[in-house]
């Protein structure tokens, strides 16, 4: 019995083995460490390129307006910035495409932080006057637009695929290019119109549209996008799920919104701060949290961020603002025009980056038809809702040069890519 026993490892093996697995976990720690320091060297390198190639386009948009130069708008120039740095990117190094790929969108960055300044902004900068004058026609071209185009757009592309133009879709993947690339954001044309002094109906007309086009376009993304996988469509039940959808989300998201923003302007008046106006710093730290929560917390029920930080932000501006200290309420105006105008740069910006990331997937043919479609959609929504709006005006009506100016005024915007 004595015989059978299995020897005992010897001290020495054991401390052995000990020191030996020892090592290899040191080793280990030491290439984790070393992995975490080039990934974190990697880090700080793109995010200065990004800051570098951010104040070389602030500059150059500086000019831009500085000069008149009208041929050319800022988001254009920065789209051209961010391609020229591509090129020069793979002309260095062809095979390497890892700067572009990593600084184009991530889609939470897009929507936790590029998205909410820009749209706030847009809801708090808004004339409300001129707004609520002209809501029956922005309305119309804002909701029963968007859905025309989308419709057409829908039923274009996915037969054109059908009958081999370019590579078919789904009808379901159809509908969803058709939805967000029916969000149309006219910054560059509003820049110009700022630049030439047009008449301030007209451009708030096509703000307006532009502003509320883009949550329609998102309601309707994320309400064909969110029944089954997009290779199944049913033309029976799924069109009644996703109107459904869209009410509900079209509905909730704006009562979100401006209870947000009616509980901030409550909380501000509680605190009294702005009566005295000895901590303008608290009074926008509050203020832009409220505007900030706005619009990541109507994404937690799955309601559109966007309408809720739209709505929010006419809200504050009518009923949280005057609770403001004055120091406070101009610093509140500037940081958030600051705050938008950094994330619209940088989202122009990266598609100018991605147009060379993506270069190998170009697909032209799509491409060329898209373009071809999106503005004969744009047409049949313009003008028949124009001269819809025009009979139940008395006067100011829209002229048919200014109907061809909101028909071409309809460029994509934020929305596209960061749907995409």
């Amino acid at each position: 019995a004595a015989a059978a026993a299995a020897p005992s490892p010897s001290p020495l093996h054991a401390s052995s083995s000990s020191a030996i697995l020892h090592a290899d976990v040191e080793m280990e720690e030491a290439h984790a460490d070393e992995a975490a320091t080039h990934e974190s060297e990697h880090l700080a390198l793109e995010v200065s390129v990004l800051i570098l190639l951010l104040g070389a386009s602030l500059a150059v948009g500086a000019v831009i307006h500085s000069y008149h130069i009208t041929w050319l708008p800022e988001s254009g120039a920065t789209i051209l910035i961010g391609l020229a740095f591509g090129l020069i990117v793979n002309a260095i190094e062809p095979s390497e495409k890892s700067i572009e790929r990593k600084l184009y969108f991530d889609p939470h960055f897009f929507n936790l932080f590029l998205l909410p300044p820009i749209i706030f902004e847009s809801g708090y900068a808004l004339d409300q006057f001129l707004f609520f004058r002209n809501l029956g026609a922005i309305s119309t071209f804002a909701v029963l637009g968007t859905l025309i185009s989308t419709g057409f757009t829908w039923a274009v592309v996915y037969n054109l695929g059908l009958v081999g133009a370019f590579a078919p879709m789904t009808g379901r993947a159809s509908g969803c290019f058709a939805c967000l690339i029916s969000a149309v954001d006219p910054v560059a044309t509003l820049a110009t119109f700022s630049a030439l002094k047009v008449d301030p109906h007209l451009a708030n007309l096509i703000f307006g549209e532009s502003v509320l086009n883009d949550a329609v376009s998102l309601i309707l993304f994320r309400s064909v996008s969110h029944y089954g996988p997009l290779d199944e469509f049913s033309p029976h039940k799924d069109p009644f799920l996703i109107m459904l959808s869209f009410c509900i989300s079209a509905i909730a998201s704006p009562l979100y919104g401006v209870g947000v923003g009616m509980l901030g302007a409550a909380l501000l008046k509680t605190l009294g701060l702005g009566r005295h106006g000895h901590m303008p710093s608290v009074e926008m730290a509050i203020f832009w949290g409220i505007s900030y929560f706005s619009f990541v917390g109507a994404e937690v029920p799955h309601l559109s961020g966007i309408v809720a930080s739209l709505f929010c932000g006419i809200a504050m501006r009518r009923y949280a603002a005057p609770n403001l200290s004055p120091t406070a309420r101009d610093h509140v105006d500037r940081l958030l025009k600051v705050l938008a105008t950094v994330a619209d740069t940088l989202v122009f910006l990266l598609v100018g980056l991605a147009v060379v990331a993506y270069i190998d997937e170009f697909d032209f043919a799509l491409t060329f038809c898209t373009v071809v479609v999106i503005l004969v959609g744009r047409a049949l929504n313009v003008f028949p809702l124009a001269l819809l709006v025009n009979a139940q005006r008395a006067t100011e009506k829209i002229t048919h040069s200014e109907q061809v100016v909101m028909w071409w005024s309809g460029f994509r915007g934020a929305i596209a890519p960061s749907l995409a």
